[in-house]
């Protein structure tokens, strides 16, 4: 990771990766000013704090039609939002 840049959006999938606080908090120095990081939500609810921790994340409710799948049962998903 040290050899990463800086960006305007980053987008992060792991659900199952051990390491997922780790990356949450570099985001911080990843992040553009102003830069937005979001997450796979797989509870597809707006519920779930992902990295379980205290930090302001708002969802915003996106309409989907997803194809029948093991992860989203909804028509609705919750895209988790940090903003910089």
């Amino acid at each position: 990771m040290d050899d990463l840049k800086t960006y305007d959006g980053i987008f992060y999938d792991a659900e199952n990766d051990e390491h997922r606080l780790e990356f949450y908090q570099a985001t911080k120095r990843l992040l553009n000013k102003n830069g937005i990081y979001t997450f796979f939500n797989p509870q597809g609810d707006g519920v779930k704090n992902h990295h379980n921790v205290e930090e302001n994340i708002t969802y915003e409710s996106v309409d989907i039609d997803p194809p029948e799948n093991p992860y989203l049962k909804s028509n609705i998903y919750y895209l988790p939002i940090v903003k910089s």
